[in-house]
């Protein structure tokens, strides 16, 4: 920990991310509740969602990009200063009342577009600036951090909510992004010469991701099963709370998330370098009986804010390990490529599942959708490692110990 901390470039870089968090996740609270509660309509909700989900599944068209940029920090701070633009204007757009469902789509389009690139040049960040046997630990904590300043933005995003209204969390949105676009300018992010041996390009990442490593494309696969239910959280939150309390609506959110950022913590501490399979599908096997529990239980507010917390823990809990896994075990000229070209799988089903399960809810009933996806991850979660054992045996031991 303590080359850690005095990694200059390490502590910019969360200084940086935590502003860029804050305001994402004031905008990602504020949205699904600004859609339902102003467009009266939980399909509409999922509609919104399919298309910010749906367009972050083209991300794999932006790690060529990232990856032939030799210092990343320049295509952060475009893309963080087009994210903010957008979110000023569709600030205005609210104010004046000139906001339809088309214009409302677009913009969240375009921002999803800022976010492709800048997402897929933070995933090259860590491994550039850190060492790699400090990686599951530089990982882990900056995903707390992370979380932490995510459960700022989702505080700040509830009272925005709460006592004013949807204007005022995306200015603050904007001024993030402003903020957090200037720590990336200060912040040299490039790989040197002698680390740029693999070829450019589009073709080259993708040899790497169905050659290179079998055992990552196999796993990112079956993740991408298990995101098909990753929205259901959020979608079930807003159905449940956002019409009848702003407050509980608020507090359930941020509760998610407050559980995510203890597990980057615990995982940062702890990262199971020997048993990166097993950690991952047990997290997902708790993950499955949390969701049954939270809507069995959900007339108990004080026990289903506790299973909300939990849900946050165990859904972040082995994604977070597949991150760190991932950036272990790709050199890290390609980890822009890889990563992105991976996230199609899992994006493909997350946006498939924004737009199936609020017409589920609709047609079965929220407790019945919570309790069958929740039997369906546990099952998935036992069965995938008995039908392919190789995953349950990953480990990034060897990796890190060659370093």
């Amino acid at each position: 920990m303590a080359s850690l901390l005095h990694n200059r470039r390490f502590i910019l870089y969360n200084s940086k991310n935590s502003f860029v968090n804050i305001g994402y996740n004031l905008y990602q609270i504020t949205i699904p509740f600004f859609s339902f509660i102003y467009f009266h309509s939980i399909v509409f909700t999922g509609i919104i969602l399919f298309v910010e989900y749906g367009i972050y599944t083209l991300t794999f068209l932006s790690g060529p990009i990232v990856d032939k940029v030799e210092d990343r920090r320049y295509i952060m701070f475009l893309s963080e200063i087009v994210i903010g633009i957008s979110a000023l204007i569709l600030a205005l757009l609210i104010h004046i009342g000139r906001l339809n469902e088309y214009i409302f789509i677009a913009i969240v389009a375009f921002m999803a577009i800022g976010h492709d690139i800048m997402w897929t040049a933070d995933w090259t960040v860590i491994p550039i600036i850190v060492d790699k046997e400090d990686l599951p630990r530089a990982n882990g904590y900056s995903n707390a951090i992370g979380n932490a300043s995510s459960t700022v933005g989702f505080v700040l995003g509830g009272f925005l909510i709460i006592v004013f209204n949807a204007f005022f969390s995306m200015v603050l949105y904007s001024l993030c992004l402003f903020a957090g676009s200037f720590l990336t300018l200060v912040m040299p992010i490039a790989l040197t010469k002698g680390e740029r041996k693999m070829r450019d390009g589009l073709i080259s990442g993708w040899r790497y991701v169905f050659k290179g490593n079998s055992n990552l494309l196999i796993l990112s696969i079956i993740i991408s099963i298990f995101s098909f239910f990753s929205l259901l959280p959020v979608l079930g939150i807003t159905y449940i709370f956002a019409s009848s309390s702003s407050l509980y609506y608020s507090l359930m959110f941020s509760l998610f998330y407050v559980g995510a950022m203890f597990s980057g913590i615990a995982i940062g501490k702890y990262f199971p370098l020997r048993f990166v399979g097993k950690a991952m599908f047990g997290s997902l096997a708790v993950m499955g009986i949390l969701l049954v529990a939270a809507v069995v239980l959900s007339s108990l507010i004080i026990l289903d804010t506790l299973f909300w917390f939990l849900i946050g823990f165990f859904s972040s809990s082995y994604y977070t390990i597949y991150r760190i896994y991932l950036k272990i075990v790709t050199p890290k000229e390609i980890i822009g490529r890889t990563a992105s070209n991976l996230y199609t799988f899992r994006g493909i089903a997350t946006a498939l599942g924004s737009v199936f399960f609020p017409i589920l809810f609709l047609a079965y009933g929220i407790h019945s959708v919570f309790i069958i996806s929740g039997i369906l991850i546990t099952i998935f979660s036992i069965v995938f490692p008995i039908i392919i054992p190789s995953i349950m045996q990953l480990s990034a031991t060897t990796t890190v110990q060659n370093a």
